[in-house]
């Protein structure tokens, strides 16, 4: 147990990395694969459900009952709606969870930062999104993106700073320290309004 203990904790470097270079890990298809061989377990098949299990398991994900609500509200103004996420887990297992929850049809794309190796706020990751926003809508410019996040450095500022519109969901009512020209929302019911101006 302590050999397993010692080789895990010779990945924690490229976790503290993260928070400098905003690089990502994704954990299953980069580590776990690893620790199977140095300890010569047998490799299952696919490590898909393996990243989707862990993940259910390391963090216990609510749905908040405004959000299906609201997502259905936007949906039905013609809102297209993209997810842009920082995780060591794939976009693949992140869809499954959404599917779970009844939800994963409202979204047009998931972004996980595991599949990209990138993290927010690094403006290359904004940008992958970005790019992909506008190919799959040709009438929609970049000053057109209203991006809604909670977290005030990882979504408001690496949004505003691709010159992106932000509504921080500040549930907390957290002051913006920055003084950024941004719209603040404490309940998700609030986005309708919002996306009707």
């Amino acid at each position: 147990m302590k050999e397993f203990r010692d080789y895990a904790e010779t990945f924690l470097p490229l976790y503290e990395k993260r928070k400098v270079d905003y690089s990502e890990v994704c954990l299953i298809r980069d580590e776990i694969p690893l620790f199977f061989e140095k300890f010569e377990v047998a490799k299952p098949e696919t490590f898909e459900e393996l990243d989707y299990e862990i993940m259910n398991k390391m963090q216990k994900v609510t749905l908040l009952e405004d959000v299906r609500y609201t997502l259905n509200e936007l949906q039905k103004q013609g809102i297209e709606m993209y997810i842009l996420s920082n995780s060591i887990f794939t976009g693949k297992s992140a869809r499954q969870l959404l599917r779970d929850f009844g939800i994963l049809h409202y979204f047009n794309q998931i972004f996980s930062s595991a599949d990209y190796n990138v993290r927010k706020p690094s403006e290359q990751f904004y940008q992958i999104a970005i790019n992909e926003i506008l190919s799959d809508n040709h009438e929609v410019k970049k000053e057109d993106i209203l991006y809604v996040g909670n977290d005030y450095i990882m979504d408001v500022m690496g949004a505003t700073s691709m010159g992106l519109s932000a509504v921080w969901y500040n549930v907390n009512h957290l002051l913006n320290q920055n003084k950024i020209n941004i719209m603040e929302i404490d309940d998700f019911k609030q986005l309708i309004e919002i996306a009707q101006r």
